[in-house]
């Protein structure tokens, strides 16, 4: 899932549903764009997104994602599920392979 932040204390005057979309933009583009060295290259230095530490306080939330990445090699992901804005929270999940 591309956001875990649920109780950690937002910057001033930004918004769970701010932080979300930032960095739910930033995996969804390497996750969707990236493949092989590049996208283990981008999942490496996940912290450079945009409210990285407020949507993953820890970074051990991300490691069955990073771990199925590297499995995953040269495929492309697919996104199975995303909120949406309306909801007030950015979320999406991501597959690979068929």
């Amino acid at each position: 899932m591309s956001y875990h932040g649920f109780f950690q204390k937002l910057p001033r005057g930004v918004s769970m549903a701010t932080a979300s979309k930032s960095f739910d933009n930033y995996l969804s583009g390497t996750l969707l764009e990236l493949t092989g060295a590049k996208r283990e290259e981008a999942l490496c230095d996940w912290e450079k997104g945009q409210y990285a530490r407020v949507s993953h306080p820890r970074e051990e939330h991300l490691i069955p994602l990073m771990v199925v990445a590297g499995a995953a090699k040269d495929e492309q992901a697919t996104r199975i599920f995303h909120t949406g804005e309306k909801s007030g929270l950015v979320v999406s999940a991501y597959q690979f392979g068929e």
